[in-house]
């Protein structure tokens, strides 16, 4: 997330939506006055809540697998993953993607299970001492307002409305247009890359689209 001081514009990421190519591309230009990787909407000082918020988002179909194989890359290089969500999910990764996906699209069933929740707060708890800060979208300053309440829907649709795209204007980075969008909103960037698809599309589709089909309609997918 950043707060860009040339045209007020406050641009939110959601996780696995090139949000490190958007920053890099913009950041090489402009000039940003709060920064804060994956801070939910709440974490946005008071003096940049006015901006214009600018979202990117991406086909549930494909966010799923790249979400997994996010946490599953940084599980296998230091053997933890930052919000320790996934770890959770996954069991450690001991759980391949079929498998995890129905946990991630009933996220919210999964969470409400006291023990996942104690499990989450020992995880923040430990990422807090070793002074792990502001990074991702998961990081409260009181770990212990975190209950059931505080995760709701789908994984995908927790982050959505957790980062505020919900009340931002969004673009899709996965319809060949990220370059056209970034552009639009700030002029002197040159180009940015867009991310591809996933192999396991075609084998979840009608099990993604069950669960996040709003999100999928909200954004002519």
């Amino acid at each position: 997330m950043l707060a860009i001081k040339e045209n007020k514009k406050l641009i939110l990421h959601m996780p696995k939506c090139a949000g490190s190519s958007i920053r890099w591309a913009v950041v090489e230009k402009y000039t940003y006055q709060w920064s804060c990787e994956h801070a939910p909407i709440l974490k946005v000082p008071n003096m940049y809540k006015f901006y214009k918020r600018v979202g990117f988002c991406r086909n549930p179909m494909t966010w799923y697998q790249s979400k997994y194989n996010q946490g599953l890359t940084a599980f296998q290089r230091n053997g933890f993953e930052p919000t320790g969500l996934m770890c959770l999910i996954t069991q450690n990764f001991t759980l391949n993607f079929m498998q995890a996906l129905p946990i991630m699209l009933d996220f919210e069933n999964f969470m409400s299970k006291p023990l996942n929740i104690k499990l989450f707060k020992k995880r923040m708890q430990s990422l807090q001492m070793n002074n792990y800060n502001c990074r991702n979208a998961m990081m409260y300053e009181d770990i212990n307002a975190i209950d059931q309440n505080t995760f709701k829907g789908s994984l995908y649709g927790f982050y959505y409305n957790m980062i505020g795209l919900n009340t931002a204007t969004v673009y899709k980075i996965d319809d060949g247009k990220l370059s056209e969008y970034v552009h639009r909103e700030f002029p002197l960037v040159d180009s940015i890359h867009r991310r591809n698809t996933g192999k396991y599309e075609r084998f979840t589709s009608n099990i993604i689209s069950d669960v996040d089909d709003y999100y999928i309609k909200l954004n002519n997918y």
